[in-house]
């Protein structure tokens, strides 16, 4: 066991010894900020767009919901005939039935 150990610390100081630690450069810090604040203000953009679509998506529901349940929809809906639906069936089954022609055989 420990013959394995000490071919395992033999290797890993070989592999140091060929492969130094690069020493960062002056400019590493400042390019690695304007890197990660570059992206900061490309998600920065994307949240402004986002938030500005949200609330045009909110005023034009909102529009859409005053334009059917505005005053203009309670006028036009009070000059009709207000029926129930059973009501309306009604209705169109009779004048369906007074187009019916009889089938005697009379016809031409």
């Amino acid at each position: 066991m420990q013959r394995s150990d000490d071919e395992l610390g033999t290797l890993f100081e070989a592999y140091r010894s060929a492969c130094p630690d690069p020493e960062p450069s002056p400019l590493f810090m400042p390019g690695l900020w304007s890197r990660i604040e570059s992206r900061r203000r490309s998600t920065q953009l994307f949240g402004v767009f986002a938030k500005r679509l949200l609330a045009g998506a909110a005023a034009l529901t909102f529009a859409m919901a005053l334009l059917i349940y505005g005053p203009f929809e309670r006028n036009r809906l009070s000059s009709h005939d207000t029926k129930t639906y059973v009501e309306a069936l009604v209705d169109d089954h009779q004048e369906v039935a007074e187009l019916d022609v009889p089938a005697t055989g009379d016809h031409p």
